[in-house]
C-alpha cells in the first residue's frame, strides 16, 4: 500500500519536530522587562528626618511622595534616594507602602524590608530598591503615594533615622511631598507652598502585564468592582452565595457556582451594595436570583 504524499504543511511540521528534538525549547518562564516610568532625581536641600517610631521636633514620623502613573501595568519596583543619619545605631530596617491617591488612601502594596546595613551613612546617599511580594497594578493617569509609614517598630526611641531628600523646587508636576508630624492627626501636603517640594524617587512598571490591582483575576480595564476581597457574612445560609477568593459559591449543589469573571470582578458583598439589596442579603448572603440578574445585566 502506497503511503500518502506529505503536503507542504505536514512537511514543515515534521521538520520543526525534528529540529526540536535536536535543539529542545527552553521551558523557563520569561520575565517581562520593567520600564522606568516616573522619577524625580534631584536631591537638593530639603531633607526629611524620617524617624518612624519616635516623635522628635527635628523630624517626621511619616514621609511620602505622590506620583502620577504614566504607564498602565504592574508596579514592580520603587527606588528612593536615602541615607542614615550619623547617629543611627539601630539595626531596624525600612519598608515602604503604596497607597491610592494620597498617603491616607487605601493600601495597595507593602514592600520588602531593606536592612539598615544596606543604607549608607550620611553624607553618602544611595538609590535603595524596594520590591513587592504581591505587586499592584497601576493605571496611567491615576495618582498613587509612596509612603514611609509610621510605627514600623515597637520601641519608642528615635533610632534609626533616615534622610529622604528633595529640592526646594517643584520639579515633578505629577505629585507632591507629604509629611506626618507629631501632634498632627493627618498627613500634610506641601502643595500649598509657593516653591512646591518633591522628594527623590523612581518607579518601575511592567507594562507588558495588564494591571489587576486587586488580584481577583479580572483586569482593571474590565473590573466593575475594584478592591475585591473575600466575603465574610455574619451567617451565610446554604442557599445563598459568597465569594471565596476563587468564585461565587453556594452550599447547595443545585445552585451552580459562578466565576468572578462572570460577575465582572464583583464579590457577593459588592453586588449587594451595588444593587441596594436589603439587610437579609447583607446578613445571609447573595440570593441566586439576584446573582443571576446581576450577571445578565453585564452581558
Amino acid at each position: 500500500m502506497k503511503r500518502p504524499a506529505l503536503g507542504p504543511i505536514r512537511i514543515l511540521a515534521v521538520a520543526l519536530i525534528a529540529v526540536a528534538a535536536v535543539f529542545p525549547v527552553s521551558t523557563d518562564t520569561v520575565v517581562a522587562a520593567e520600564t522606568l516610568d516616573q522619577s524625580q532625581e534631584v536631591a537638593g536641600g530639603n531633607t526629611a528626618f524620617y524617624q518612624p517610631q519616635g516623635c522628635p521636633s527635628a523630624g517626621v514620623k511619616g514621609a511620602a511622595q505622590t506620583f502620577t502613573a504614566g504607564l498602565s501595568g504592574m508596579l514592580t519596583r520603587v527606588e528612593l534616594y536615602l541615607a542614615k543619619t550619623s547617629w543611627t545605631t539601630s539595626a531596624e530596617g525600612v519598608a515602604i507602602e503604596i497607597r491610592a491617591a494620597d498617603p491616607a488612601g487605601s493600601l495597595l502594596a507593602s514592600s520588602n524590608t531593606v536592612l539598615a546595613a544596606d543604607v549608607p551613612f550620611e553624607p553618602d546617599f544611595a538609590w535603595v530598591s524596594f520590591t513587592f511580594a504581591a505587586a499592584t497594578g497601576v493605571t496611567a493617569g491615576q495618582v498613587y503615594a509612596i509612603v514611609l509609614p509610621p510605627d514600623l517598630v515597637t520601641n519608642d526611641d528615635v533610632d534609626p533615622t533616615y534622610r529622604w531628600p528633595g529640592p526646594f523646587a517643584d520639579l515633578y508636576a505629577g505629585g507632591v511631598t507629604w509629611d506626618l508630624y507629631c501632634g498632627f492627626p493627618t498627613w500634610q501636603p506641601y502643595s500649598g507652598m509657593a516653591a512646591g517640594w518633591d522628594r527623590t524617587f523612581r518607579t518601575y512598571v511592567d507594562a507588558a502585564t495588564p494591571a489587576d490591582a486587586d488580584l481577583d483575576g479580572v483586569l482593571d480595564a474590565d473590573d466593575v468592582c475594584p478592591g475585591t476581597v473575600t466575603d465574610a457574612f455574619p451567617r451565610l445560609m446554604d442557599n445563598r452565595y459568597s465569594y471565596d477568593g476563587t468564585g461565587l459559591v453556594s452550599g447547595l449543589l443545585s445552585n451552580p457556582p459562578h466565576t468572578i469573571q462572570e460577575t465582572g470582578g464583583c464579590s457577593a458583598v459588592q453586588i449587594i451594595t451595588a444593587m441596594g439589596l436589603g439587610r437579609g442579603h447583607e446578613r445571609f448572603g447573595l440570593s441566586r436570583s439576584a446573582l443571576e440578574a446581576w450577571i445578565a445585566a453585564l452581558l
